[in-house]
C-alpha cells in the first residue's frame, strides 16, 4: 500500500491535508526507483537546521530569526510542529537516539530590531516522550557545525564576534553521563561541514579568521578519543556533507566548486570526484546508502538549482534527478525510508515551504507503479 502523505500541526493548529503528486524518480546510474511526493513546511524560510531523532525528522529555525520547528513523523506520515526557546538561525543540529540538540545561532533581540545577537542557547529535544528543554554552550556563537559519535554530541567552532571573529571551541555533550566537556579544533572556523563514518568523526573546510575557505579537516577517532588533521582538495565551505557507505562525502561549496572529496573510512585515504554542476548551500543526506547533493546556488551566474547529484559508493557512479522546484539554503534529513529535502530560498530572495520526499517504496507499491508505467507506455504506443 502506498504510504499516505498528509501535513498536521499541533494543537490548536488546523491539521491540513495535502494532495501530492506521486511519480516514479529513476536514478539512472543505479537503476533504482523511488516514490517522489512533496509537502509543506508550516511556515517559509531558508537556513532550516535538520537532525532526525527517533522515527523524526525535525527542521528547525532559520528564516529571519524564526523558532518554529517542523516534525516529520517517518511511521505515520504526518507533521506537527514546535517552538525553540529562540528563534535563531546559524544554528548546530545533531542527535544521538532520541535525543536531538539545536544549539548556538544568531537571534534578532527588540527593541533594537536588526542587531545581531549571537546565543549559548541549546534546545533539547526527545523524541521519545515530546519533551523539550535547554542547556548552554561554554560560549555563545552561530555558524556552530555538529555531529555525533557514539553517546557523544559535538558542537565545532563558529562565529563568537560580530565581526565575525571566529572560535575553535568544541562542545562536547555526554548522553550516558549528561556531562559536557570542551576540546578545540586545530583551526578556529565557522561554518566547517561535520559528518561520521566508521569511528571517526570528521570537521571540514569553513571560514577562517582571515575570513578566507578553509581546507582543515580535524578527525576525532570516536574509538580512541583521539584527534588528528588532514586536508581537503581546495578550501571551501558551505559544502553538501553526508555518507554513502564507509565513505564521508564532502561536495562542492562556495564559490561555486564542483570539486567532490571523498573520505573513505576503512583505509583512511582521499579521493576526489565531481558534480553535475558547481554548486553550494545545497541539501545532502543518504537514502538507501546513496549519497544526495539537492538544489543549490550557482554563483557566477546568480542562480539556484533543482538538480540532485546522487553518488553510489558501490558502483562508485553518479547519476542525476530533479527537485520538484529550484532553490538553495534548504535543509535535508533521512529518517526510515525518507529522504526529506525542505524549504529554501529561490533566485529572488523569496523563501519557499515546500518539501520535497523521495521514499523507497514498499514491494507492493513497487509492482503496483511498474504495472501502471507498463500500462502507460502500451497506451502511449498505440497513439
Amino acid at each position: 500500500m502506498l504510504r499516505s502523505f498528509f501535513h498536521s500541526t499541533s494543537t490548536p493548529t488546523m491539521c491540513l491535508f495535502l494532495t501530492v503528486a506521486i511519480v516514479l524518480v529513476p536514478t539512472i546510474a543505479q537503476g533504482v526507483e523511488w516514490v517522489h511526493t512533496t509537502a509543506e513546511l508550516s511556515e517559509a524560510r531558508k537556513g532550516l537546521s535538520a537532525t532526525s531523532a527517533g522515527n523524526k525528522a525535525i527542521f528547525a529555525g532559520g528564516g529571519i530569526f524564526s523558532d518554529t520547528v517542523d516534525i516529520f513523523n517517518a511511521d505515520t506520515g504526518q507533521w506537527s510542529t514546535a517552538r525553540l526557546s529562540q528563534g535563531r538561525g546559524g544554528i548546530g543540529a545533531t542527535s544521538v537516539g532520541d535525543i536531538a540538540m539545536f544549539a548556538g545561532g544568531t537571534i534578532d533581540t527588540l527593541p533594537h530590531p536588526g542587531e545581531f545577537v549571537l546565543t549559548d542557547r541549546v534546545d533539547i529535544f526527545n523524541a521519545q516522550t515530546n519533551s523539550w528543554s535547554t542547556s548552554s554552550l561554554s560560549e555563545a556563537r552561530s555558524g556552530v557545525a555538529a555531529g555525533s559519535i557514539g553517546t557523544k554530541m559535538f558542537f565545532a567552532g563558529g562565529a563568537n564576534g560580530v565581526n565575525l571573529t571566529v572560535s575553535s571551541v568544541v562542545d562536547i555533550y555526554d548522553t550516558s553521563t549528561g556531562q559536557w566537556t570542551v576540546a578545540n579544533l586545530s583551526q578556529a572556523r565557522r561554518y566547517a561541514g561535520a559528518v561520521s563514518v566508521g569511528d571517526k568523526l570528521l570537521f571540514a573546510g569553513g571560514r577562517d579568521s582571515s575570513n578566507s575557505n578553509s581546507d582543515v579537516v580535524d578527525i576525532y577517532d570516536g574509538s580512541t578519543g583521539q584527534w588528528s588533521t588532514a586536508t581537503l582538495s581546495e578550501g571551501k565551505y558551505k559544502m553538501g556533507v553526508t555518507t554513502s557507505g564507509n565513505k564521508a562525502i564532502f561536495a562542492g561549496g562556495y564559490y561555486q566548486s564542483d570539486v567532490v572529496d571523498i573520505y573513505d573510512a576503512d583505509t583512511g585515504q582521499w579521493s576526489t570526484a565531481t558534480l553535475s554542476e558547481g554548486k553550494s548551500a545545497m541539501g545532502a543526506t543518504t537514502l538507501d546508502g546513496k549519497a544526495l547533493f539537492g538544489g543549490g546556488h550557482l554563483f557566477y551566474v546568480g542562480e539556484t538549482t533543482d538538480v540532485v547529484d546522487i553518488y553510489d559508493s558501490n558502483t562508485d557512479e553518479w547519476s542525476t534527478m530533479t527537485l520538484s522546484i529550484s532553490r538553495e539554503g534548504l535543509a535535508a534529513m533521512t529518517v526510515g525510508d525518507h529522504a526529506l529535502f525542505a524549504g529554501g530560498m529561490i533566485e529572488y530572495g523569496e523563501y519557499v515551504s515546500t518539501v520535497d520526499i523521495y521514499t523507497i517504496p514498499e514491494p507492493a507499491t513497487l509492482s503496483l507503479l511498474a504495472i501502471g508505467g507498463v500500462a502507460m507506455l502500451r497506451r502511449r504506443r498505440r497513439k
